[in-house]
């Protein structure tokens, strides 16, 4: 799922809960439950057609976030802490994305082989899900916020 996905979502569930104690522990899982469902991925993983992407992704989810900074809702910084939470599982992807630049081969850790295992299924057409979701839960959140 992408990253503006696992922000939104993290953020809904840590405002819905508002227990921090529960609710930003379920956002990190929300991360595994959004990979294991089909979404957005490339099948011909080429680094020119990556970047982009990533970067388009990266500025959205984090565009969210900031949106969330300065309209200030009440309990803002729980739904900061829930975006970051739920997105921060990618990060574990950065050592695969210096490999890929490097041209080297990657050894995944156990960690990142369920990662990546989990996410059975990411194509092209996995966009529609990934725009669907974003629609549904980008509109329960602002209802939170308003």
């Amino acid at each position: 799922m992408t990253a503006t996905n696992h922000v939104v979502t993290g953020a809904l569930i840590a405002i819905t809960i508002s227990n921090p104690v529960i609710g930003l522990p379920l956002a990190l899982l929300s991360h595994l439950v959004l990979d294991s469902i089909p979404h957005f991925g490339l099948e011909d993983l080429k680094l020119a057609k990556f970047v982009p992407i990533l970067m388009t992704d990266i500025i959205f989810a984090g565009s969210v976030l900031v949106a969330l900074l300065i309209i200030r809702p009440e309990n803002y910084w729980l739904m900061v802490a829930g975006g970051i939470m739920a997105a921060s599982p990618d990060l574990l992807s950065i050592p695969l994305f210096i490999s890929m630049i490097k041209r080297r081969k990657h050894k995944f850790g156990v960690v990142q082989r369920f990662l990546q295992k989990i996410q059975w299924s990411e194509t092209a057409k996995g966009l529609a899900i990934e725009v669907v979701w974003f629609g549904f839960i980008g509109a329960l959140l602002l209802q939170k916020i308003h």
